[in-house]
């Protein structure tokens, strides 16, 4: 496992899983962790996520998701790792004109954070063409929950953090739009749970290699 831990707690990381601590921009030592651990293919989960965030800092957010997925990609090839499973979003297909969203929906991002996903299943496409990559995205919406109850979301800018952190201190949690077709003019979200997330990145990854 290769991260920063700008976001991610290294205590949550179990003790048999071997921790490399560094910059996915670093393509040199991603090649050092490649070789060093026999990898034969890779799962990304490395971006910044919070759209109104990438609206103020779109450099940012291209520097970390689209550079950083470039170094990336980068070391895979020259390491001959062919596998890759990209965490993506249903940020690329921005306000969907579908219910439920299908695969074909038009892709029209409405912020940076959703042209960076965008622009890195792009890169995933021109590799599959130029070097046989193996490539699954996987677009979905909002995560919630945990695995166990010591994996609790650790970050109050999450929605559901947010309306427990109101309840705790006593206040009505804040909802903001009041122009959705919906009987109280409030947004319906979609969901899915991490654990049922976690389990569709390893069945991705059995698809990449073959299983």
């Amino acid at each position: 496992m290769c991260d920063d831990f700008s976001a991610g707690l290294r205590s949550r990381i179990p003790e048999d899983v071997p921790i490399v601590e560094g910059d996915i921009a670093d393509t040199t030592a991603l090649r050092g962790t490649f070789n060093t651990f026999g990898v034969t293919g890779v799962v990304h989960l490395s971006a910044k996520k919070a759209t109104s965030e990438s609206v103020d800092l779109p450099l940012h957010y291209y520097k970390e998701n689209v550079t950083g997925l470039q170094s990336v990609f980068g070391a895979m090839v020259i390491s001959s790792i062919d596998n890759f499973v990209y965490s993506s979003s249903a940020a690329v297909y921005g306000t969907p004109q579908s219910n439920p969203v299908k695969e074909s929906e038009a892709f029209n991002p409405e912020s940076p954070y959703g042209e960076t996903k965008f622009v890195g299943e792009w890169l995933a496409k021109d590799l599959a063409t130029s070097d046989a990559l193996n490539w699954i995205a996987l677009r979905y919406f909002n995560v919630a929950g945990a695995g166990s109850d010591d994996l609790g979301d650790n970050r109050v800018n999450n929605l559901i953090p947010m309306v427990f952190q109101a309840i705790e201190i006593g206040r009505r949690p804040r909802i903001f739009g009041a122009d959705y077709p919906t009987l109280d003019g409030t947004c319906i979200r979609d969901y899915i749970h991490v654990v049922d997330l976690a389990e569709a990145h390893v069945a991705a990854v059995k698809k990449c290699e073959g299983g």
